[in-house]
């Protein structure tokens, strides 16, 4: 999942943060 947000480090904290949830 890591080319999910290749170019978005904001975007994949808010992703990793969806995960948790």
């Amino acid at each position: 999942m890591s080319n999910y947000f290749p170019e978005a480090p904001e975007n994949k904290e808010f992703k990793k943060e969806d995960f948790k949830k």
